[in-house]
């Protein structure tokens, strides 16, 4: 029964150290995660400095009516 406890975690221990307990990424997939994560950073940057200047108050200097 000894052997039978030491051969299982054995067993165990050698498929945890061939990958069977972690994912691994190609480099595709890693560039593809980089990129969009780019791209979302961009759009993000984008909306948040259009939200800053729309903040700011009408200009009054157009001949037509703003409302605030």
């Amino acid at each position: 029964m000894r052997w039978f406890i030491l051969l299982v975690l054995g067993a165990s221990g050698l498929a945890a150290s061939f990958g069977c307990s972690h994912v691994t990424y190609t480099e595709g997939d890693v560039a593809h995660h980089q990129r969009h994560a780019a791209e979302m950073e961009a759009k993000e940057f984008q909306e948040d400095v259009d939200t800053f200047l729309l903040m700011d108050r009408p200009s009054h200097l157009t001949r037509w009516h703003v409302e605030r």
